[in-house]
Order: structure tokens, then C-alpha cells, then sequence
């Protein structure tokens, strides 16, 4: 079974939302959902492997957090990223706000 997520910022209080299983969570309630560990570990995992040098910068959540703010936020594109497998293939709709 897929994993789908969408990630937007709030324009009412600026926060960083996912959707998530037909739900809409604040980024930190999703943060405290059991399957978030494993979800938060394959997005950096496939980070890493597009981007060897990443993972020096900071931590999970850091490099995450910061790749989410840099890729996913620009636009609305649907279906962010897209997790396969459990975890073993990761799929990035990336957003190019300059386009």
C-alpha cells in the first residue's frame, strides 16, 4: 500500500501541514503519529541517496524539515511524496517555485 503526503503552509498562521491519510495534520502532530518514524526515515533515506552530502548537515528531522521548506511548500502540486513498500522506493513531486 502507498503512502501519499501533501505538504502546504497555512496562510491564517503560517504552519506547516500535511496530508496524511485523509486527514490534515499540524507537521508536529504528524511528527507523533506511530508511522511517522518510518515515513520520516525513508523521505531522508532517499534524500541521502539523491544528495550524498545532506545528511552531514543536520539531523533527521533538521534535513527533513529543511528539504520539505526548500521543495514542497512553493507550489500546490498534489501528492508530495509518494512511499512505496514500506519505505524501500520514494517517489518526490518536487516544486520548483522559480517556474
Amino acid at each position: 500500500m502507498a503512502v501519499i503526503l501533501e505538504f502546504w503552509k497555512s496562510k491564517s498562521d503560517h504552519s506547516i501541514r500535511v496530508f496524511y491519510e485523509n486527514k490534515s495534520y499540524l507537521f508536529a502532530e504528524f511528527l507523533n503519529l506511530a508511522e511517522s518514524k518510518m515515513i520520516v526515515t525513508s523521505i531522508y533515506n532517499e534524500i541521502l541517496r539523491n544528495n550524498p552530502k545532506v545528511g552531514v548537515k543536520g539531523s533527521v528531522g533538521e534535513v527533513v524539515g529543511k528539504y520539505i521548506k526548500d521543495h514542497f511548500l512553493g507550489m500546490d502540486i498534489a501528492n508530495d511524496v509518494v512511499i512505496l513498500g514500506n519505505g524501500k522506493k520514494v517517489i518526490f513531486n518536487l516544486e520548483d517555485p522559480k517556474k
